[in-house]
């Protein structure tokens, strides 16, 4: 069952990011998370956006999804929530709005290859249709280490490369769009 990220949903979300972390152990090549957040992070986050979407089976969730519309992309900025993405949040923030900035998708390696990332897609999709916002931007790590399975796995879903940036930490991601 797809549904939005509840405040008590930040503990499981951020144990989730743990595991998918590069840094890791648990890292599967099946795509990765470069950063993890502090549960206060995931739950803040939880708070801010109504496009934050978890799927859950058993009542245990398997996948997220954390995303924002412009606005509050925008306030989130000003907060400084969002510091660690300076080159990412200069690029998209001077983006015509309104659109979707997604910032994190995971999905638990033991579930992986069962439609659950597709899934969480499609929720957010069908809401972006029903508010209107035709635009959605991503961004996946190329350098040091290119996240060749979410670059593929995003392609394939109608995603396409509009830019490549550098944060302050060096790395570099490659911007993505998707269009409704």
């Amino acid at each position: 069952m797809i549904r939005k990220a509840k405040e008590n949903d930040a503990k499981f979300i951020c144990d989730l990011a743990e595991i998918l972390h590069i840094g890791k152990k648990g890292v599967t090549l099946k795509g990765f998370l470069v950063y993890v957040l502090p549960e206060s992070g995931y739950f803040a986050r939880i708070r801010l956006s109504k496009y934050f979407y978890v799927s859950e089976n058993n009542n245990l969730i398997d996948g997220f999804l954390m995303s924002y519309n412009s606005k509050t992309l925008k306030d989130m900025q000003k907060k400084r929530l969002l510091s660690h993405e300076d080159g990412i949040m200069q690029f998209v923030s001077n983006l015509p709005e309104p659109y979707i900035f997604a910032d994190q998708i995971g999905v638990n390696p033991k579930t992986q290859q069962k439609g659950i990332g597709l899934t969480l897609w499609h929720k957010l999709f069908a809401d972006m249709k029903k508010n209107k916002i035709n635009v959605l931007y991503g961004a996946i790590l190329h350098k040091p280490i290119c996240n060749k399975h979410s670059i593929d796995y995003h392609r394939k879903l109608g995603f396409v490369q509009v830019s490549e940036v550098k944060n302050k930490d060096n790395n570099i991601w490659g911007i993505y769009k998707y269009s409704i």
